[in-house]
């Protein structure tokens, strides 16, 4: 991208419009109201904790996972999407776009 900026990208321009709502980053949109931008990437990655469990005392498991051991695989990501910030819709990327994180 020759400008990588968020403030300096020209939304209306890219090809990117919300196939549920039709957003596609005009300033008059709802968009506004939720973010300072029409779209969001979303990925799902691994998060893992540590844990103790107990049976309680009817039987069944209590399982109390410790925050302090929280460890995010950030190379796990997967289903990388849009998310419509009008209608907060999620929608594929298309498979022409590169998409590379700073």
């Amino acid at each position: 991208m020759a400008d990588n900026s968020i403030e300096k990208t020209r939304w209306m321009e890219l090809a990117i419009v919300c196939p549920h709502c039709g957003n596609h980053g005009h300033p008059a949109d709802v968009w506004p109201r939720n973010a300072d931008v029409p779209f969001k990437l979303v990925e799902e990655v691994v998060r893992s904790f540590e844990f103790f469990a107990v049976l309680d005392e009817k039987g069944a498991l209590d399982i109390v996972g410790d925050v302090d051991t929280d460890s995010v695989d950030w190379e796990s990501g997967t289903n990388l999407r849009f998310e419509c910030m009008a209608c907060f819709g999620q929608f594929q990327i298309p498979e022409s776009a590169s998409v590379d994180f700073d």
